[in-house]
């Protein structure tokens, strides 16, 4: 049997998850502002926590009997469609920045956003907050961080200092702080510990 856990906001600091004996673990990854059109409208309530969904929706949540992935994912997935999520206008611009973030990784300050949407900063920030529940500059730190880590796992012979540098970094003592704050490790453990998981590294106890 697989019990429900709950909807999350977005986790601002690393997370550490202990598996152990034997079972599964699913979950579901939805886009930037579909907390709000799930109804959630102050998504910054749920940052870095989670939360039973039987307090945010008025339906069941499904507890899944079997042991088989696809017939969870259909399972989930009704449940998902059943809740009738709607995208505002709001939902839309917050997905719309985070998409802009992701995509030009050269991008370092919400000035820039807010360059790009033709909109001014505090706008993209009031959209940030709203739609998402984090700040614009946040998020643009987090893709970058993703993209190093990224680099980590899969390029060889990677110099943290050019790596630094490339992330618009102005010393590499600022993208190991920073690195270390996003990831739990600094990015010297996290490439030796790396394996063949993406995004994952086992914590050494």
């Amino acid at each position: 049997m697989l019990r429900p856990g709950g909807p999350s906001g977005v986790m601002t600091r690393s997370a550490v998850q202990r598996l152990e004996g034997n079972g599964m673990a699913f979950g579901a990854k939805l886009q930037p502002g579909a907390l709000r059109a799930f109804g959630v409208m102050e998504p910054w309530l749920l940052r870095d926590t989670v939360v039973p969904a039987s307090s945010l929706f008025q339906t069941r949540q499904p507890i899944y009997q079997g042991d088989q992935p696809q017939a969870l994912v259909a399972e989930v997935e009704a449940y998902l469609i059943a809740l009738q999520p709607r995208h505002d206008a709001l939902s839309l611009r917050a997905r719309e920045i985070a998409q802009i973030a992701e995509d030009n990784l050269d991008i370092s300050s919400v000035a820039a956003v807010a360059d790009r949407l033709a909109l001014s900063e505090r706008s993209v920030q009031e959209i940030g907050h709203r739609g998402l529940g984090v700040h614009p500059k946040w998020l643009i730190r987090c893709f970058r961080l993703q993209d190093a880590a990224l680099r980590l796992e899969t390029e060889a012979n990677v110099s943290l200092s050019g790596l630094a540098q490339a992330l618009g970094y102005f010393d590499q003592a600022h993208f190991i702080h920073d690195f270390k704050a996003f990831s739990g490790i600094n990015p010297t453990t996290y490439l030796a510990q790396k394996t063949e998981h993406l995004n994952h590294v086992p914590i050494r106890e």
